[in-house]
C-alpha cells in the first residue's frame, strides 16, 4: 500500500524473481500457503489492520465480480482491520447474496462476527434473521434455536418477520426431535397462524408444509388432511402455482397418503420451478424426495440418478444432516438391488455424516439401513453394532414415528438373523405405539407385512388374512414398492395355510423376478417370507 504503480510493479517482480511469487493463468499468487502465512504475521498487527482497512476501501471503490463474493470480500478485510461499521452494510448485503445462491456456510461466518460488535445493534434484528436462516439451511438447529426463541419475543417484529421466524422455529424443532412431537406441532400452529396473518403465499405455503410434517411425526392424520386441503385450494391460483414449495408440500401430502405416483408428480412441479433459480437449498430437499418417490415407484435407477444430483447439493451447502439422509436413502436402495457393498459404503458415509451434524433427525433409520446392509452380506456383529446404535439414539425420547420406525427396522433385521422371539416382540411394541394412528405409520408396508406376520404366529390366521387383504387393496395400484412388500407377506401366509401357492398368487409372484426387483426378491426370501 502506499506504492506508485511503477514501485508496485518493481516490487512484485523482485518478489517473483527471489521464489516467493508465482503466475498461474496470468495472475500472480504466493508459491505455498506456508510462504504466504509467513509473510502475513510477518507485518505488525496495527499494520495488519491498516492495510485490510486500505484494501477493503479500494475494493469497495472498484465493484467488480459477483455480489456475494465482492460484498463478503470486502466485509472481511475490514473486520479484520476492526471496522465493524464499514463492514456492516456489505456483510449484510454479502451475506443476503451468499443465502440465495446456496452458499449459507460463509453467510453464518460473517454474521457470526458481526452479531456481536457494537454498531450492529441497529440493525441486530436483521442480523440475527439471516444468521438463522443461515444455520436452518444447514440443519444446525440447537445454535438457531436460541436466535430464534429472541427474535420471537421481539413485539416489534413485522407480521411478514414474524411469520419467517416462526416457521424456521417450527423446522428447527423437528431437527432437534427431541420429544415425541408435541413441541413441533404447537411450533407449526403459530407458524401457519402468522403465515395467514401475511396473506403470502409462499409463506402459507412453508408453514403448511410444517404444520402437514408435524403431522406426519405425530401420526395425526387429520393434521395433514387439513394442510391438503388448503393447499389444493392454493393452487387453484395461476400465480400460487409458480411457488415451489407449495408443490413440494402437496408431494409430502400425497406421499403420507400412499400415492407416490401422484407425489412424484407434485415433486417433479416443483423440480422444475427450482432447477433454475438459487435456492439451491430447497431443491436438494426436493431431489431427495423425488428420488424416495422413484424409489417406490420401482424405478430405481431413476431414484438414483435424483439422489445422486440431490447429494451433491448437500455437500455443497455444508448441510452434512440433509448429505446423511440421503446418503442412507442410497444405502437402502442399493440394498433393494442386491448391491450390498455399495449399500454399506453408502451406509457408512451417511453415518458418519449424520455423527458430525449437529442436528439429524432421521439418524436411526440411517443406522438401521446400514445394520440391514450387513446383515444381508453376512457381516452379523456389524449389523448388530449399528443396531445397537440405533436403540441408544432413539431411546432419548425421540417422535412417535420415529420409535415406530425403530422397532419395525429393527424387527426387519431380527428376521434376516433368524431371530424369531425377538422380531415377534419389536412388531408387538410396534403395535402397541401406533395403536388407533395405524394409517399414519412410517413405511406403511413393512410395517403391515410384519403386522400379518405377527398375527399368523400369535393369533389366528384368518385375521392375518384378513389384514393382508386390506393391505393389498389399500396399495394396490398406488405404492408398487408397499404392495410388492404385502404381497410378499401374503404369499407367505398363503403358504403357511394352505401348503402351497395359488396359481393367481404364482403369477402375481413372477413380478420379482424381473431383473430390477431380484435384490428385492432376495430380501424377502432372507427375512423368510419367500422361497
Amino acid at each position: 500500500m502506499g506504492l506508485s504503480p511503477a514501485g508496485a510493479g518493481e516490487a512484485l517482480t523482485r518478489l517473483l524473481e527471489e521464489g516467493f511469487l508465482r503466475e498461474v493463468h496470468g495472475t500472480l499468487e504466493f508459491r505455498n500457503e506456508l510462504i504466504r502465512a509467513q509473510a502475513y504475521y510477518a507485518v505488525a498487527g496495527p499494520a495488519r489492520q491498516h492495510l485490510h482497512r486500505e484494501v477493503g476501501g479500494l475494493l469497495a471503490e472498484r465493484k467488480f465480480g459477483d455480489a456475494r463474493s465482492y460484498n463478503l470480500e470486502v466485509a472481511w478485510h475490514f473486520l479484520r482491520g476492526r471496522d465493524a461499521c464499514r463492514a456492516l452494510s456489505y456483510a449484510l448485503e454479502g451475506a443476503g447474496a451468499a443465502m440465495q445462491v446456496g452458499a449459507p456456510y460463509e453467510s453464518e461466518q460473517v454474521l457470526s462476527a458481526l452479531l456481536h460488535q457494537p454498531c450492529g445493534k441497529e440493525q441486530s434484528e436483521r442480523i440475527q434473521l439471516l444468521l438463522a436462516r443461515a444455520l436452518v439451511d444447514q440443519s444446525k438447529a440447537d445454535d438457531a434455536l436460541p436466535i430464534l426463541g429472541e427474535l420471537v419475543a421481539n413485539a416489534e417484529l413485522t407480521s411478514r418477520t414474524l411469520a419467517e421466524v416462526t416457521q424456521m422455529r417450527a423446522a428447527a424443532i423437528y431437527l432437534v426431535n427431541q420429544d415425541i412431537g408435541e413441541s413441533h406441532c404447537e411450533a407449526a400452529a403459530q407458524a401457519l397462524a402468522a403465515a395467514r396473518k401475511t396473506g403470502d403465499v409462499e409463506l402459507i405455503a412453508r408453514a403448511l408444509f410444517e404444520y402437514a410434517r408435524s403431522g406426519a411425526q405425530t401420526g395425526d392424520e387429520d393434521r395433514v388432511l387439513a394442510a391438503k386441503q388448503e393447499i389444493d385450494n392454493l393452487l387453484q391460483d395461476e400465480i400460487a402455482r409458480q411457488v415451489p414449495i407449495l408443490h413440494t408440500a402437496q408431494g409430502f401430502c400425497h406421499y403420507f397418503l400412499f400415492d407416490a405416483q401422484a407425489s412424484a408428480a407434485s415433486l417433479d412441479v416443483a423440480r422444475g420451478l427450482l432447477v433454475e433459480s438459487p435456492r439451491v437449498t430447497e431443491l436438494s430437499y426436493v431431489l431427495n424426495a423425488y428420488g424416495s418417490c422413484r424409489y417406490h415407484l420401482c424405478d430405481f435407477a431413476g431414484a438414483r440418478q435424483s439422489y445422486v444430483a440431490g447429494l451433491g447439493l448437500a455437500k455443497r451447502i455444508g448441510d452434512d444432516s440433509r448429505a446423511s439422509i440421503i446418503s442412507g436413502n442410497i444405502c437402502a436402495l442399493l440394498t433393494t438391488v442386491g448391491d450390498y457393498d455399495g449399500a454399506i459404503q453408502a451406509g457408512r458415509e451417511s453415518v458418519q455424516l449424520g455423527t458430525r451434524a449437529l442436528n439429524h433427525p432421521l439418524l436411526m433409520t440411517c443406522l438401521t439401513s446400514l445394520a440391514e446392509a450387513f446383515s444381508l452380506a453376512g457381516d452379523r456383529t456389524q449389523a448388530l453394532n449399528y443396531l445397537e446404535r440405533a436403540e441408544r439414539w432413539v431411546t432419548k425420547q425421540r417422535s412417535w414415528s420415529a420409535n415406530i420406525e425403530f422397532f419395525c427396522q429393527s424387527a426387519c433385521v431380527a428376521l434376516l438373523m433368524g431371530n424369531l422371539n425377538l422380531a415377534l416382540s419389536l412388531v408387538g411394541s410396534a403395535e402397541e405405539r401406533a395403536w388407533g394412528k395405524e394409517r399414519c405409520v412410517p413405511n406403511p408396508g413393512v410395517f403391515e407385512k410384519l403386522r400379518i406376520f405377527r398375527t399368523a404366529h400369535v393369533r389366528r390366521a384368518e385375521l392375518a388374512s384378513a389384514m393382508a387383504k386390506s393391505a393389498q387393496a389399500k396399495f394396490r395400484g398406488r405404492h408398487p414398492l408397499y404392495y410388492l412388500t404385502v404381497l410378499a407377506a401374503a404369499a407367505w401366509l398363503e403358504k403357511r395355510t394352505l401348503g402351497c401357492n395359488t396359481e393367481e398368487t404364482l403369477a402375481e409372484l413372477e413380478v420379482f423376478d424381473t431383473p430390477s426387483l431380484r435384490g428385492y426378491r432376495a430380501l424377502q426370501v432372507a427375512q423368510g417370507f419367500l422361497t
